[in-house]
């Protein structure tokens, strides 16, 4: 790789000349997103290439998680007995500008010095408001340096609020329903000149207000009733929604705020009317009453509890029980209006008599509803094989004394 000693820096109080080691690689040169040619120069092929990085740790080379910095200032003049401005312009997202279409011959690269920050490397000279270095470009030579700053202010305290507002996912007209609120200081600071919360659903004035500390969580609920005529001529369902906000007041920093809705399916039908049924089956026998189905003791007995939602709204949480401590199987816990689930359960066949009731139970709104069936079987021992016999004298069944009277000589069958 060929090396050459280039931009000097010119140290004005001791007027020695230190030279700067840049690669002049030019498939080393970083892509930059602007590149500004020399208007001055119709042949020149040389270009220079400044990147600026932020040299958080201040060793003069950028490590692994130190950021390009973007819109960093830069302007490059040529020394031509005379200092002319070639041109200027910011660093892309990658931290580069390039200057192009250049011509041999000395450059003076200046770049601004942003309030709280600091050069590290190469460093250079102080002058009209920033920092230089100079030197030599050959014809053709592709320059790329790349120059450190560091950051010497402490950054400003983050002020922030956060307000999430939550509902009923649905409701009817003239329902009162209820609103939780929850207002957070996700900022640095302590909102001691107060957080306030509105929602003009209940009036113009604040609905809550205090003190937050950083990090600090508030949350309160709010009732409210949805007007009566809210579906009007509707028979479609329709939406409610209303907005809220929180404005919290930093000391000596501009007020934060946040804002959060929630929408409301307002359902425009028939009054609610939550109901379930359940059926009970054993054996598939739907055997109310007893004896019910005949089975082997021993056998599998096999139960269906077939559930029904036989209201006009949607049942959610709901649970299949059995008296006999019967574990039951179902498919779902939620049934819209009209639907139907299947659950099973099993168990061996008992001796004797045998009954169990399946119950159902679900919810609308928080309001439960429920149902019962009964199911019965008999239990039997079953025999093995067996034959009888039967043994008659002159057609008489004479099991016991004294049987059939015969005269003498008469024939005895």
């Amino acid at each position: 790789m060929k090396m050459k000693k280039l931009f000097t820096l010119a140290i004005v109080v001791s007027a020695v000349l230190s030279l700067l080691q840049t690669s002049l690689n030019s498939n080393q040169v970083s892509a930059s997103t602007t590149f500004y040619e020399n208007p001055t120069s119709e042949t020149g092929t040389g270009s220079i290439t400044a990147h600026k990085f932020n040299d958080a740790n201040e060793n003069g080379v950028q490590d692994e998680g130190e950021e390009d910095i973007e819109g960093w200032l830069f302007r490059l003049y040529v020394l031509n007995g005379v200092l002319e401005l070639v041109g200027e312009g910011r660093t892309g997202p990658d931290g580069n500008v390039t200057f192009a279409n250049l011509s041999s011959g000395w450059y003076k690269l200046w770049e601004e010095l942003p309030e709280c920050w600091a050069p590290t490397y190469p460093g250079g000279n102080y002058w009209n408001g920033g920092y230089y270095v100079k030197g030599e470009l050959d014809e053709g030579q592709q320059v790329s340096i790349s120059i450190g700053n560091a950051y010497t202010c402490s950054p400003p305290p983050e002020t922030c609020i956060d307000l999430e507002k939550t509902g009923p996912e649905t409701a009817y007209p003239g329902d009162t329903i209820t609103y939780h609120f929850w207002v957070h200081n996700c900022g640095d600071i302590i909102l001691a000149g107060g957080a306030h919360v509105y929602d003009l659903l209940f009036g113009e004035a604040a609905i809550w207000d205090g003190d937050l500390e950083p990090n600090e969580i508030h949350e309160f609920d709010m009732e409210y009733t949805l007007p009566d005529d809210l579906c009007g001529d509707l028979t479609t369902n329709t939406e409610f929604t209303n907005n809220a906000w929180a404005i919290g007041h930093p000391p000596g920093y501009p007020d934060v705020r946040d804002d959060d809705s929630w929408t409301i399916e307002v359902i425009c039908g028939p009054e609610p009317n939550p109901s379930i049924d359940i059926e009970k089956h054993t054996n598939d026998e739907d055997a109310d009453e007893e004896p019910g189905p005949e089975i082997p003791i021993g056998d599998t007995v096999t139960w269906e509890y077939i559930v029904t939602n036989t209201g006009n709204v949607p049942l959610t949480d709901i649970v299949v029980t059995d008296d006999q401590g019967v574990v039951v199987s179902c498919p779902q816990a939620t049934l819209e209006p009209l639907e139907v689930m299947t659950c099973t359960a099993s168990g061996t066949a008992e001796a004797d008599q045998y009954e169990n009731v399946g119950t159902v139970e679900g919810y609308y709104c928080g309001t439960m509803v429920s149902d019962d069936d009964p199911s019965h079987y008999f239990g039997y021992v079953e025999e093995g094989p067996s034959i009888t016999i039967e043994k008659s004298t002159n057609g008489e069944d004479a099991d016991t004394a004294p049987g059939p009277y015969f005269l003498s000589r008469g024939d005895v069958k």
